[in-house]
């Protein structure tokens, strides 16, 4: 498990968000079906629904290239570089330069590592908050096609109403395959391209998965925050996350009543929809098991311990004694503007012609310096990746979508104090934009005014040539916003690097504060690199007073939740098959009496892991994790090792489907069956 070219580590990879695994050696990939959203539709039409209907490619000339921009990233090699990012930076004593030096540092040692002729591109990522600097070397795959995902019927059945839930019935999977030249270079798409030859792929389980059996999980978890202080646990529970849920709940409704005008918008909203529920769910849930849990309680306890054994030595007092009070008091400062920093990054990101906007506005402003002092990402190695993101736009671009958006946005301005409300809301418009008849107005102005950002191959050129100055004589009301809030994106901008700059001392010391009081191996929050996680087939007890959960559930309680309504509307064809099950039947589970279909671990997972492939105590392949329970959600803060259950898809249930209601007789045989 330290080789990351051997078995199973060089057949896991990276989707960018989820995680995946090579399961034949001509580059097929399986991952979730929820991994799947932003192909599905890239691909979808209101008569071509690819949600609604599934897709299954019975051939190679079938298969369908992945959305703009997607690929995949095998890690190759992982070098410690602490000592070139870190050496002297307690001598700089500005929090910006500090910041600003880093930055170079890293930038450097990736022009020096990098190899893109040969599909290497790099990354370096802190770990133990900055206490330590690693560089991961990924090759780069570049073609990416889709080949074969079940209708959402099966992959998402449950919808919101199940998600974080168990007992759940989700055939959350989904098959993609990677290509590369016929010379084995990554490249992007061509009908020329061949199936990329990975040196690892993962081997379906030659035996049954049973309680308590060993399972291992490799994967690339996203974030987890269990290095936070007390006070930072705090702001996340009395504040933030309250600001957060209340903005999710109003975009869920804003979606929500946009997909009910078309079928052609409910398709461009899907994934954003997706996202802002799935989000919202967590977010709750978190709220819930922080006071649940008495988990702040917790923290209250662990930290108490912490200061009182550094109060109890003088030595202890001069390293460590004031480093938590002095991250609360940057924090403090940090947080001034919180909810309007908040606004203007949803309403950037999130607009589709203001974000292109900003883009193109910021590259005008990085173009005429030389490419290793531009901020890291509008440095030429990405220029590419920013151009696919600007085409693909246009899949889920549709003016509607943008004015509520904008609309919404501009009204949430509204409801700020008025030391934060005032100024912005004179950049953002010259006319009144205070009550919604006048902010609807404002926003028809923009798009009726001559736009040039809603055509793709516009944006892209304007990205590749425009000159700051060429964009202020630009009639696009968009660029024309874009560089009016201009002033308060930068002050964000500054106002991250010199907290950014501060934390880089501090927050290491924190850390090393902690190992030395607990004596032990921590683990480093999850930051997106490769990371496994082992433990055991496992069912749990919610609460005492509750009953406890069978590990498994099976194919005959799909059927049982079969309403003939969303989202538990089982298609006829699975219905059909799970009619024919009988005992003799492949992947009929003898201790289930039935197939088996979802099953929880212990293992200790998050977002991101989503796609991981699980493995038994052979290292062969018997599942896809997928979620976790909804009890546990706030683990990502503190570990709850009693109630934290992983929730995956049993691979007996995919192969099933595969064979009796897909017929997918070709990926049958490609994966050795």
């Amino acid at each position: 498990l330290t080789d990351l070219q051997g078995y199973p580590l060089g057949a896991i990879v990276w989707l960018g968000g989820c995680s995946a695994s090579f399961v034949s050696p001509e580059g097929l990939i399986a991952t979730n079906h929820h991994c799947a959203t932003g192909t599905l539709q890239f691909h979808s039409e209101p008569d071509r629904n690819l949600f609604e209907d599934g897709f299954l490619a019975r051939t190679r000339q079938d298969e369908l290239p992945g959305e703009i921009g997607k690929k995949v990233w095998i890690t190759q090699e992982i070098i410690e570089v602490t000592e070139d990012i870190r050496s002297g930076l307690e001598q700089i004593a500005d929090p910006e330069q500090r910041y600003a030096e880093i930055q170079q540092r890293i930038k450097d040692r990736i022009a020096r590592e990098e190899a893109p002729d040969k599909g290497i591109r790099c990354d370096i990522k802190k770990f133990y908050e900055g206490q330590q600097y690693y560089l991961i070397k990924y090759l780069e795959l570049k073609d990416v096609r889709l080949v074969y995902a079940p209708s959402e019927h099966i992959g998402a059945y449950g919808g919101d109403i199940d998600n974080w839930q168990w007992p759940r019935h989700t055939g959350d999977f989904t098959f993609y395959r990677a290509y590369v030249s016929p010379s084995g270079r990554p490249v992007e798409y061509s009908p020329d391209n061949v199936p990329y030859r990975p040196r690892q792929w993962l081997r379906v389980a030659d035996e049954p998965l049973e309680p308590h059996d060993f399972v291992l999980v490799a994967g690339y978890p996203g974030r987890t925050q269990r290095w936070k202080t007390l006070d930072e646990l705090l702001y996340l529970y009395e504040t933030d996350n309250p600001m957060r849920i209340r903005i999710l709940r109003e975009l869920a409704e804003l979606y929500t009543e946009l997909g009910e005008r078309s079928d052609e918008l409910q398709i461009k909203v899907k994934p954003s929809y997706k996202g802002v529920m799935n989000y919202l769910k967590l977010l709750t849930l978190i709220q819930d098991n922080i006071t649940q849990s008495r988990l702040i309680d917790e923290k209250i306890r662990l930290q108490t311990e912490l200061q009182d054994w550094i109060a109890s030595d003088r030595q202890r007092q001069d390293t460590w004694g004031d480093v938590i009070d002095e991250i609360a008091r940057i924090n403090a400062a940090h947080r001034q503007t919180a909810r309007q920093d908040y606004l203007i990054s949803n309403a950037v990101s999130q607009v589709r012609l203001l974000s292109a906007a900003h883009t193109i506005v910021r590259m005008a402003e990085e173009r005429p310096k030389t490419d290793d002092q531009r901020e890291p990402e509008f440095q030429q190695r990405n220029h590419d990746r920013i151009a696919q993101s600007l085409r693909r736009i246009q899949a889920s671009y549709d003016p509607a979508i943008d004015q509520a958006l904008l609309a919404y946005y501009l009204q949430k301005i509204n409801e700020l104090p008025a030391d934060q409300r005032d100024s912005l809301k004179a950049a953002v418009a010259d006319t009144d934009i205070h009550t919604p008849q006048e902010i609807e107005a404002f926003v028809q102005s923009l798009f009726s005014d001559a736009l040039e950002l809603d055509e793709a191959e516009r944006r892209i050129e304007l990205f590749e040539k425009a000159s700051l100055e060429e964009l202020r004589q630009s009639g696009d009301s968009f660029i024309q916003l874009a560089l009016r809030l201009r002033p308060f994106t930068r002050q964000q901008e500054q106002q991250r690097k010199r907290y950014e700059g501060q934390m880089a001392l501090l927050r290491p010391n924190y850390v090393r504060a902690c190992q030395a009081f607990y004596n032990q191996p921590l683990a480093s929050d999850a930051n997106g690199t490769l990371r496994v996680t082992f433990g055991t087939v496992k069912g749990y007890q919610p609460t005492p007073q509750s009953s406890s959960y069978d590990p498994f559930t099976t194919l005959s309680q799909v059927i049982e939740k079969h309403t003939g309504d969303e989202p538990f509307n089982a298609p006829e064809k699975l219905r059909s098959a799970a009619a024919l099950v009988h005992p003799e039947m492949e992947f009929y589970a003898a201790n289930l009496n039935d197939i088996p279909v979802n099953f929880l671990s212990d293992l200790d997972i998050t977002g991101g892991n989503s796609g991981s492939a699980t493995l038994n105590r052979k290292g062969q392949w018997v599942g896809l994790v997928f979620d976790g329970n909804s009890e546990a959600v706030a683990s990502d803060l503190l570990f709850m090792p009693d109630i934290t259950r992983a929730i995956h898809v049993d691979l007996r249930y995919i192969l099933w489907m595969m064979k009796y209601v897909d017929h997918a007789d070709e990926l049958l045989a490609e994966l050795g069956l």
